[in-house]
Parts: C-alpha cells; structure tokens; sequence
C-alpha cells in the first residue's frame, strides 16, 4: 500500500484528504492537453430523455456519468460492486432511474443487474448473476407503457447466451427476463432460452424488438410471446418514439429499415464504403431526425480499422465519420463504434474514441474528445477518485 506523500506529474496528494490532481503537468497544458480520464474500454453508452444525463460503463471501471451533456464526467460507483459494465438503460419517464449490468472478464457473484434511483449517486444488486459476460449489445431496456405514472414499470434484460469467462466457472441460464416494478425484481420468461444474448430495443407502442443470429422478432409483454419478422442474423437495432411501427436493423452485411411493424422491408446501400471485409454493427437512428443513421464496421480479418458510417438522408448517401482525438489525455486505441443520439438535437450524438468519451455537433460527421475526466488512485490502503480540473 501507499503511504506519506505521493507524487504524480507534479501533483502533491496527502493521505489525510485529498485535493484535485490534474494527471498533466502545466507544459502538456499549454499543449492543449487536460488529462484525467478513466482510462478503460468502453462496453456501454445512454442518454435520457432530455439529452443531460448520460451514462458510461467501462470494462473495469464501472459506471460514469455526466450531468452537462458529456461535457464532463465523474465515476458513479457507489453501491455497484461490478468490476465492469456492459448494459446501461435510462428510465425516459425518471432519469433518476437507471438500470446496469455488471460484467468483467472474470465471473464474480457480484455480477447481474444493478438498479439506481438517485441518478447513479447509488446502485443497488437486484439480480445477481454469477456471469462474465463483457460483451458489446443493448442487452437492458425501459418499455414504457401506457399508464406507468412516474416511472416506467416494465424492463426487460436478455442474459448472456454463450458466456466464455477468463477465469471462473459461469452460471449458464441464457433467456428473457423480465420485471414488473421498474426492475425492483425479475423473472425468467419459460421458454426464452433463444432470446438469450439478444439485443433489446423499445417500440414507441409498448413492445419489444428483439435481435439475434437467427432474426429479428417482436415481443408483446400482455402475452410474452414474440412474432419474428425476419430472419438472418442480426447485428445492430433501432427505433424511435416518433415512429412506432418502423424499426432499423443491420446485419453483418446489410441495413434494412421497415415502416410497418416488419411486414415489408427495404434495403439500403452503403456504396463503395462496405468493403468486401466489413462486418455491420450497433446502428442507431436519431430520435429527433430519423433520416439521419450510424452505425459502425468491424473488419474481417480484425485489423482493428474500424470505420463510422453516418447518413443524413435516410440511408440515401452516407459520409465516413472522422475522429479528431485533440485535447484527450490516452492513446487513440480503435474501439467499437457504440453510439447514442441526442433525443431532441439532430446534430449531438455521443460515441467513443480511443478509452475517452466523444461528441458530436455535427450529426455524426466529426466526433471530438468530450469531457473532463477522472483519475482513481489507491493511497493508504483506500480507493479515492479526484478530479482533473482544466483550469487547476
């Protein structure tokens, strides 16, 4: 353990209190450098209703949050013993309400869903889940239904379906489950096995779509029983409140969107930018201006060249979205292209660059390092976050 005084690029830290520790000395400042990030991969991003709020999990940092738009940051770690996180949800009816799910590489007893209702100032286990399960996917989400008051009652979490821990034996029961009271408690739909490791996506009408390598279905929580609308695998969903019966999906090798409840389908073209070795993940579709689309490419073999494709015209033409990593403390590291549209801004969109949270103002087009970060550091045998101020 640390102990007596610790330094660190200049900055003095006692173990009696704690002050603020820019992780940058005043030089790298004028360099237009800030410093202080979390500094791990990102595996989850959302947003609320109003475009304030936001949260972020990383693979072994937990959870962030932002209460300015992204415009900074700070750990919200209280209550939730997750190494990591994987799934975050946002209650759109009471964004003091948010729902994680806690993973790592590892299998801890601590894993499962966490529920806040202070607005990530704490988190309580409300289903524990003896799984790894860091994976890349909306596996957690708010159904809002008609007569829910003050908070949104109905949420459904879709558990890993094929866990592969690094270390430790996991406690394998794939499928649907499903809560009643805001996610307070859960239960495993009979029969969902196959709706296990999905991706969740709400309709604006009180249903549930639902992705997976087989197909797309749609579930009706009065019965829990889902309609598939199409088949092939599934790799990205989207839908937005405005629109209640069109859904937009992808696949490892196309982009469909179907206006009426996925009776019919049309295909859009990415063009010369779909490369024979692209692999189509994670689209999102603007909450404020359905025409404008992301979604991201993994490559095929990975060589960790991962290019953002953003349209503004439905799907028409599409423009690659460029990075500028000015101001961001970390390397540049390629990371999935995970992103969350500003519901009521066409042009905001949130994403991520290398281990650091990025915004757009441009619809997509051009993603920036967004936000002061924060640094966790271990003094006299106890964890302490301080905060990297730009103008300390």
């Amino acid at each position: 353990m640390w102990s007596g005084l610790l330094w660190l690029v200049g900055a003095q830290v006692q173990p009696q209190g704690w002050v603020q520790m820019p992780l940058v000395s005043q030089e790298l400042r004028r360099q237009g450098f800030r410093g202080g990030e979390g500094g791990q991969w990102p595996r989850a991003i959302a947003c609320d209703s109003t475009g304030t709020f936001l949260l972020s999990g990383v693979d072994v940092g937990g959870i962030y949050r932002s209460n300015d738009s992204g415009k900074s940051w700070e750990p919200a770690n209280v209550g939730f013993l997750g190494r990591g996180a994987a799934g975050l949800a946002i209650d759109p009816k009471n964004p003091q309400r948010a729902l994680a799910v806690a993973t790592n590489t590892s299998v801890f007893d601590r894993n499962g869903v966490y529920l806040s209702e202070d607005g990530a100032s704490s988190w309580k286990l409300v289903l524990p889940a003896p799984i790894s399960g860091n994976e890349f996917r909306k596996q957690i989400a708010f159904v809002p239904m008609r007569g829910d008051g003050a908070f949104t009652r109905l949420a459904f979490w879709s558990r890993v379906a094929e866990d592969r821990p690094s270390y430790g034996t996991a406690a394998s029961d794939p499928g649907l489950y499903r809560s009643d009271d805001g996610g307070r408690t859960w239960r495993r739909l009979p029969g969902s096995e196959s709706m296990g490791g999905a991706i969740l996506e709400p309709s604006a009408d009180g249903h549930l779509w639902i992705g997976t390598k087989d197909g797309l279905g749609l579930l009706d929580p009065r019965t829990n029983e889902a309609r598939w609308v199409r088949r092939g695998p599934v790799t990205g969903v989207s839908a937005v409140p405005s629109r209640p019966r069109s859904v937009w999906v992808c696949g490892p090798r196309e982009v469909a969107v179907s206006h009426d409840g996925g009776s019919s389908w049309t295909h859009l073209a990415l063009g010369a930018l779909l490369k024979p070795e692209h692999r189509l993940r994670d689209i999102a579709v603007s909450p404020a201006d359905p025409r404008r689309i992301w979604l991201w490419a993994e490559t095929e073999p990975n060589d960790w060249n991962w290019p953002r494709f953003v349209s503004h015209d439905g799907g028409g033409t599409w423009f690659l979205s460029a990075k500028v990593s000015d101001g961001a403390f970390l390397p540049d590291n390629t990371r999935q292209g995970i992103a969350v549209w500003h519901p009521k801004d066409p042009n905001v969109l949130w994403s991520i660059g290398g281990d650091w949270p990025t915004r757009s103002d441009d619809g997509g087009r051009t993603l920036r390092y967004s936000g002061t970060g924060y640094a966790c550091l271990l003094v006299g045998g106890r964890f302490a976050f301080s905060r990297a101020d730009p103008d300390a």
